[in-house]
């Protein structure tokens, strides 16, 4: 799915995805570090789940 919506992407003439992840999902996290996204961005304490307050991180990837 992430190949086709950057292939799409390009097709539109994009040249960044940023995705907006939860500091409480180490798997996303790993997912679009894997595949080539890089933190540029991290809002702390800003999310709130369950009682809980967590981090938003911004990864950013250059297509």
């Amino acid at each position: 799915i992430l190949r086709h919506l950057e292939e799409e992407a390009r097709t539109m003439g994009i040249t960044k995805i940023l995705a907006h992840i939860s500091s409480r999902n180490p798997v996303s996290l790993a997912f679009h570090r894997k595949h080539g996204f890089a933190e540029c961005g991290r809002f702390p304490g800003i999310g709130r789940k369950w009682g809980k307050s967590f981090d938003v991180v911004w990864m950013l990837k250059d297509l």
